[in-house]
């Protein structure tokens, strides 16, 4: 009996301390949001009579990345690699325009550059995601984050529309 009742008590034991109060812990946004995040979706209301961004969802000006379009796989090569201790890196892309001769003569295209990486610096404040990039301070509101998604707000600089960006983290 004796060796019962110190079998159900090691039992009992080691039951009790292998439960943790972390287990159910939810994590932080500075801890989710670490990782690298590459963009899904945005609307930037500053493109709204660009025929390349489609009525979905957000407005005249919202758009999908898709990997088959040569646009999108440059802008889908951009990253937000956020790391421990408010250090990042980003890794922009930029539109220019560019003469495009053909068959029709010449015209003024597009073309999508992927622009070299940068150290940057993060910070949270409540729902607020600040990015120091080159000495310049950008402010995005976090509109949702979990594992595997980020979605930031924050104004545009051609409208007093605000501009949200959908990241993925792969």
């Amino acid at each position: 009996m004796n060796n019962f009742k110190l079998l159900f008590l090691s039992v009992l034991t080691i039951s009790v301390l292998s439960c943790s109060k972390d287990d159910d812990k939810e994590l932080s946004v500075d801890e989710m949001i670490l990782g690298t995040w590459y963009p899904a979706a945005e609307y930037q209301p500053c493109y709204e009579n660009d025929p390349a961004y489609e009525r979905k969802g957000m407005g005249v000006a919202y758009y999908e990345y898709d990997n088959s379009k040569e646009a999108d796989e440059c802008v889908l090569s951009s990253y937000l690699t956020f790391k421990e201790k408010g250090k990042a890196t980003v890794r922009a892309y930029d539109f220019f325009d560019i003469v495009i001769t053909d068959e029709n003569g010449s015209r003024i295209g597009e073309e999508c550059v992927l622009l070299d990486p940068v150290d940057a610096a993060w910070i949270v404040s409540g729902n607020t995601l600040m990015i120091t990039m080159d000495e310049e301070i950008t402010e995005h509101k976090i509109e949702e984050i979990t594992e595997t998604t980020l979605k930031l707000i924050y104004e545009s600089d051609c409208t007093s529309e605000q501009h949200h960006t959908e990241y993925r983290k792969k």
